[in-house]
């Protein structure tokens, strides 16, 4: 039981910086697009109960407006990704794997997002306030919505194929569990 609890306590500061981790790189993609579209951003902010980004003027095109609402979204999921390919299982840190753990498994299912609000958004249901309803309200006035979903299963199955491919999840409970590492049988 003291495994646990000291697991626990060790997980808090971990599951912290992650979200921060996280918030940083969602409004910072929002950030990317704005600046290259010709905004000014009025507002950054990280520490609300919501975070957000503001922006004032620009020249935005479909494909901007478009990638505008996407990016939020995908820098956090493409530098998953980065962790993930350049994940060691050689270093034993508890913070490093539970933080690799963590950061590439919750940016890999929460893009199951993108493959769901499609759906929802056929079946009339809508949040104004989300990116992925945004982005498919304007994909919908040209293509067909599932388009998105697909390309968000594709994007989530490539995560998930990185996490098993790297073993970060067995090393990871290894860690936690203090088990003995797996030998190489040669």
């Amino acid at each position: 039981m003291e495994r646990r609890i000291k697991t626990g306590l060790r997980m808090v500061p971990v599951v912290i910086f992650v979200l921060f981790f996280y918030v940083f790189l969602h409004e910072s993609g929002h950030t990317i697009v704005a600046l290259a579209s010709g905004s000014k951003i009025t507002e950054f902010d990280l520490f609300s109960t919501r975070p957000h980004m503001n922006y004032k003027g620009g020249n935005y095109t479909l494909f901007s407006t478009l990638w505008l609402h996407a990016n939020g979204s995908l820098l956090p999921l493409f530098v998953s990704y980065i962790v993930a390919i350049t994940y060691k299982k050689e270093i034993q840190n508890f913070f490093y794997r539970a933080f690799c753990f963590l950061f590439c498994t919750i940016n890999t299912c929460s893009f199951l997002v993108w493959a769901v609000v499609p759906l929802l958004y056929m079946n009339g249901y809508m949040d104004a306030g989300e990116d992925a309803f945004k982005f498919t309200k304007i994909f919908f006035m040209y293509q067909d919505p599932r388009i998105i979903s697909v390309f968000a299963l594709l994007l989530t199955g490539l995560g998930a194929l990185l996490i098993f491919w790297k073993e970060i999840p067995r090393h990871f409970f290894q860690h936690v569990r203090g088990l003995p590492k797996k030998e190489n049988a040669t």
